[in-house]
């Protein structure tokens, strides 16, 4: 049996230990600081015209993390690394979930 708990720990430590703050820049709202992993695609992770390019950074953030105001966000909206803006391409609540439950957040963003 698979329990979402367990999975959610092991995200838990990854972003303990490999996680960074970033700040989420909400379009007509507020500002978010969380935890992120992120790293940038490879071209191994592309698909052929997807939405997501060379260059354009992963993050993945816990979804517990994030408060229950937020909703899908797009390039309005924008993510603050280490000082520089990306706008957000692409907003995923369902790759790292289980059942109906979103454990974390996988977000490419493009920029800075």
């Amino acid at each position: 049996m698979y329990f979402p708990a367990a999975k959610k720990d092991t995200y838990r430590r990854m972003l303990n230990s490999m996680g960074r703050s970033v700040t989420l820049k909400i379009y007509g709202g507020s500002n978010y600081t969380v935890k992120a992993h992120v790293t940038a695609y490879e071209s191994s992770d592309l698909v052929p015209d997807g939405p997501i390019r060379v260059g354009d950074i992963r993050l993945i953030i816990l979804a517990e993390d994030l408060p229950e105001s937020i909703g899908q966000l797009d390039q309005r909206s924008k993510v603050e690394i280490e000082g520089r803006n990306y706008a957000i391409m692409n907003w995923d609540p369902f790759s790292r979930a289980v059942g109906e439950t979103s454990l974390a957040i996988e977000a490419a963003v493009r920029g800075g």
